[in-house]
């Protein structure tokens, strides 16, 4: 399976969305809590659960990883991937959390791990129209949430430039990691 991470705005849906459309991977659909942004559907995005429903399948040990998050609101946002995404998981893409990384990492499931950067974080951040106060939250977690992240990333991935190019790299490396590319300068 190829994991994305990355801080907040550094185009990881926008690489696995192309990664979808142009090289036909499966999307790994997470279970969240949190309420949709707009424009975002059940099932496509996320899947949007109620706290209930998502402790409920945490108890019975549906995921794999599990990672929480307290906003500026006071609310909890929980995310997790369910175990059975990652069986048969060669053309499959998943966008995780640096704590969701490390948890799967430990599990020993077969995963590619990139970690998306972007030199213009904070301008992405502005530009998306987040609420600031969680903005500026987000970006005081990430810069907490990512250090000491290398030991379980297999490469970093400046995202600058055209998001095509980015993506079209993300899938030759991975490929090579697979197995299926010698060609590839790693």
């Amino acid at each position: 399976m190829l994991v994305l991470v990355g801080k907040t705005c550094a185009g990881k849906s926008t690489i696995r969305d192309l990664l979808v459309d142009k090289y036909k991977m499966d999307p790994v659909v997470t279970h969240t809590t949190r309420p949709p942004r707009e424009g975002e559907e059940n099932y496509v995005d996320y899947i949007f659960v109620n706290d209930n429903h998502f402790h409920i399948l945490d108890k019975e040990g549906w995921f794999a990883e599990v990672t929480q998050y307290n906003v500026a609101s006071g609310d909890t946002w929980w995310y997790a991937s369910s175990k059975s995404d990652y069986e048969d998981s060669d053309d499959k893409v998943i966008i995780l959390n640096p704590e969701g990384l490390k948890q799967v990492r430990k599990l020993g499931y077969p995963i590619f791990a990139i970690e998306l950067t972007a030199p213009d974080l904070v301008e992405r951040l502005k530009k998306r129209g987040d609420n600031p106060k969680e903005a500026e939250r987000r970006i005081r977690a990430d810069n907490e949430d990512f250090k000491d992240l290398d030991e379980y990333l297999d490469c970093k991935l400046i995202n600058y430039g055209s998001p095509q190019k980015t993506a079209e790299r993300v899938y030759q490396l991975y490929q090579y990691w697979l197995g299926r590319r010698q060609d590839v300068d790693p």
